[in-house]
């Protein structure tokens, strides 16, 4: 968290990020109404994959809901990296489509998507959220934020880092060149 707070990508409170060992019938989550810059160990809370609160001190994220539906779908994932990445959200909030055009991006991302908004939180996000996971590492959710999955916190960091910077790539390029190549 610290990492994708000192680039931008997460704010002071919001934005949220699990993890599991492979196989695993629970999962760690970061708490809500904690400075997420400086998260400890200790201030993560357990989880099970039924929804049960096993471990912590703190109330899970707001959006436990979303990493458990994400886990349920998909096996291989171990991650989930929300974040609020500005750029991307800027640029599909205006009508854009969000498709990537760096090379790194082009590998790294598989059929990235952008859902419509739903409340964040809600039922509806989670079941629409953990539907279109399958077959993918990376969603946009419009007019709220970004989801990156992987087999390990890494992988699931370095998606949401990738679709931000080819983010930033495709507005100097609409800025400059009045749209896309």
């Amino acid at each position: 968290m610290r990492a994708l707070y000192l680039r931008g990508l997460v704010s002071s409170l919001s934005d949220n990020i699990s993890a599991r060992a492979p196989e695993s019938r629970f999962f760690w989550i970061t708490p809500t109404g904690l400075a997420k810059y400086g998260l400890k160990e200790g201030n993560l809370v357990k989880m099970g994959t039924d929804g049960r609160i096993m471990k912590g001190a703190h109330k899970p994220s707001r959006e436990w809901r979303l990493h458990m539906e994400i886990l349920k779908a998909r096996k291989d994932v171990n991650a989930v990296v929300h974040t609020h990445n500005p750029i991307t959200i800027g640029i599909t909030m205006v009508g854009k489509t969000f498709k990537p055009i760096t090379a790194e991006a082009s590998a790294m991302l598989r059929r990235v998507k952008i859902l419509p908004f739903e409340r964040p939180g809600s039922e509806e996000l989670c079941k629409m959220v953990g539907k279109n996971i399958v077959g993918r590492n990376a969603l946009i959710l419009r007019r709220h934020g970004v989801i990156g999955v992987g087999s390990s916190l890494n992988e699931a960091r370095a998606i949401v880092e990738a679709m931000e910077e080819d983010a930033i790539a495709q507005m100097v390029m609409r800025i400059f060149h009045k749209g896309r190549p």
